[in-house]
């Protein structure tokens, strides 16, 4: 990966060996944009990924549509994702086409950059642990059908 934007692959990996069942985990690597392909059926979706919007941060948005807040600093064009198919722009390609989960929860880490053969930095690291549990209270909450928790 490219630095810290290892951090979605680290968090996923951790969570897949955790995932209770029926839980599904799917690390999209580097085609992000096939996040689209699991949408379809999902009662929620947690998605984890680095953004470029900043230096360590990890947010914890409950409500797609403070993702595309344009005043949010992770719905900003040149913030929005480390890929060049923002996640904004696929959560809204998915609402126009009928295929949004109701339940969408987004785990982000912030990040200055990311740069290819660079290993990821320790404080971002550090920060997978808790993006974990938080990707498996919401599995739990999910799985218990009470997602507006």
């Amino acid at each position: 990966m490219a630095g810290d934007d290892g951090f979605g692959p680290l968090v996923v990996r951790e969570v897949a060996v955790r995932a209770p069942r029926g839980v599904e985990v799917v690390d999209l690597g580097l085609q992000p944009a096939g996040l689209l392909d699991h949408l379809p059926g999902r009662a929620g979706v947690v998605v984890v990924d680095a953004v470029l919007a900043g230096e360590g941060v990890v947010y914890e948005l409950l409500d797609v549509d403070c993702v595309q807040t344009e005043g949010d600093a992770l719905m900003l064009e040149r913030a929005g994702s480390s890929h060049a198919m923002g996640l904004a722009w696929q959560l809204s390609l998915a609402r126009a086409l009928g295929i949004l989960p109701p339940f969408v929860r987004l785990i982000a880490l912030s990040i200055p950059r990311a740069e290819l053969g660079v290993d990821i930095s320790e404080q971002a690291a550090g920060r997978v642990a808790g993006a974990v549990e938080l990707v498996l209270k919401w599995a739990e909450i999910y799985l218990k059908g009470q997602p507006d928790v």
